[in-house]
């Protein structure tokens, strides 16, 4: 299936992508490749892999409890942590498409020492990585696209790939749900074409 190719070029592309922007500090916060190929007739990407997601990790730690003091500032670096990868990871010209908990993995379990030191050094500690770039849409191939080959597609078609998880879009998804609704006339934003 050549869709299937061009799903893993297109994972391995931004991942690539986003190491090259991204500076020493920062590389931690997306997942690596371990490699990638093709084998007859399967195409595969050996990523790291870490300890368990982010919602998991929530769901086991914090369960009928109110947070202490101490889980409530692991909660909040990490937190930070999170929203510095996602702005790097725009910085470097990707666009995720799918933001979740579950796409955040953690490479060991959140400590407070560790996000606190990173915290005051200004860098990541390393501790939570993103994944899943399956949706993920590089601007710079868009550009490419826009600037002009014959029957590019332009960036409304290449958006129109990007589906992100229907139950739980992020609003840039659900803002491309809403114009596809009012273009096909459709009254469900999340129904599949």
């Amino acid at each position: 299936d050549c869709s299937i190719v061009g799903n893993v070029f297109n994972e391995v592309s931004c991942l690539q992508q986003s190491y090259a922007q991204s500076n020493s500090l920062t590389k931690c916060g997306v997942c690596n490749i371990l490699d990638f190929g093709v084998m007859e007739s399967e195409y595969w990407i050996v990523m790291e892999c870490g300890e368990r997601n982010v919602r998991e990790w929530r769901k086991e730690c914090f369960i009928d409890e109110e947070l202490n003091m101490c889980q409530y500032w692991v909660c909040m670096l990490l937190l930070r942590e999170i929203s510095v990868i996602i702005r790097d990871v725009h910085a470097a010209g990707i666009v995720h498409f799918d933001i979740k908990c579950d796409n955040f993995i953690l490479r060991q379990t959140p400590d407070f020492d560790c996000l606190f030191e990173a915290y005051r050094e200004g860098k990541l500690s390393g501790t939570v990585f993103l994944t899943d770039f399956g949706e993920a849409v590089s601007l710079t191939t868009m550009e490419m696209y826009s600037r002009g080959a014959k029957n590019s597609p332009n960036d409304s078609m290449l958006l129109e790939k990007c589906k992100g998880t229907l139950a739980i879009q992020s609003p840039e998804m659900i803002c491309l749900s809403e114009m596809k609704t009012k273009k096909s006339g459709s009254g469900d934003p999340g129904a599949e074409e």
